[in-house]
């Protein structure tokens, strides 16, 4: 089921990461809540793709993002980081998105992260996209496109641009 190395899970927080809250205090004061930046897993296994939206996103919604180019990446950079969204490509070298989006939905510090779903085939994932309540953003797609995409999968209290 899983690429071949990488078995299942067993750890639910990342190593040295339980109850951290160094990187997101639990209460922040209403004045700064919505303006710090927004941290952003991009899984893409074209490298210049990811940069793309990489700076796009930087730019345009003043988010820090990391890049995994591959399933296994994006397995590493999780138990290292959190994020505020992840977006997930559905054809990676190594494995499948939708099933890295299982394992990752999984952990208990990703299980209310939100992921937006980049997806060639819509046709081919659409009954697992939908039975995962997942947001999809159908290849090609547009900048302004994207980035109402993205606004809309995160949190009203947290959006990068209101």
């Amino acid at each position: 089921m899983y690429p071949q190395g990488m078995e299942e899970d067993t750890q639910m927080y990342p190593q040295g990461m339980e109850g951290d809250t160094q990187m997101y205090p639990q209460e922040i004061p209403p004045i700064i809540r919505g303006l710090e930046k927004k941290h952003i897993l991009i899984v893409e296994s074209n490298a210049r793709i990811a940069d793309l939206l990489a700076s796009i996103l930087s730019d345009e919604r003043h988010a820090r993002c990391a890049i995994a180019t591959t399933y296994r990446d994006a397995l590493q950079i999780t138990n290292i980081l959190k994020f505020d969204l992840i977006l997930l490509n559905t054809h990676l070298i190594d494995g499948n998105g939708i099933t890295l989006y299982d394992r990752l939905h999984r952990r208990i510090h990703l299980a209310r992260v939100p992921f937006l779903v980049l997806c060639a085939c819509q046709p081919y994932y659409q009954s697992e996209i939908e039975s995962r309540r997942l947001t999809c953003l159908a290849l090609p797609f547009g900048i302004d496109e994207m980035l109402d995409a993205v606004d809309q999968c995160l949190p009203r209290s947290s959006r990068l641009f209101q």
